[in-house]
């Protein structure tokens, strides 16, 4: 490497620097219609992650395989919130069996609270036991636990 690179691998001298350094050159972006590959060996380059390593070579002699080409449009961010719909009652929604009555009614009435269906007390999962020795019946899983473990957990 000394002999065939010396300079990027920084084999050479160091001279005292004797004014300012100018910038390194920037590559501007390549317009899609000129995008292309000039190196047979892009791919490879790209697999070696010389992309990011050796950009402003890779924009030079491998734009299209590294994806320097192409830039995504600007995406506008809305500042404004969709309106909110704000009720005081709840729309409840009830059909009758009754001939003589209309199919469809609807209320604003408050909902009539009936009890859930009570579960089986079973577990409904294979490992209730070992999951209630961890301590899952209670916390954060207590819910699942209850659902599917009620037995385990004493939850009946």
């Amino acid at each position: 490497m000394r002999i065939h690179c010396p300079i990027p691998c920084g084999f050479c001298e160091k001279k005292p620097a004797t004014g300012t350094t100018p910038p390194p050159p920037t590559i501007p972006p390549i317009s899609p219609n000129d995008c292309e590959d000039l190196r047979v060996d892009c791919l490879v380059l790209v697999s070696q992650r010389y992309c990011k390593m050796s950009q402003n070579f890779m924009k030079t002699y491998c734009a299209k395989s590294c994806g320097f080409c192409f830039k995504p449009p600007p995406v506008e961010v809305s500042t404004t919130l969709p309106p909110t719909l704000v009720t005081n009652q709840p729309l409840i929604t009830m059909w009758r069996t009754s001939t003589s009555l209309p199919a469809l009614t609807t209320s604003t009435a408050s909902p009539a609270v009936t009890p859930p269906t009570p579960h089986p007390c079973k577990d409904r999962k294979h490992f209730c036991a070992h999951w209630k020795t961890a301590g899952f019946c209670e916390g954060i899983f207590m819910n699942y636990m209850k659902k599917n473990c009620a037995a385990s957990c004493g939850m009946c």
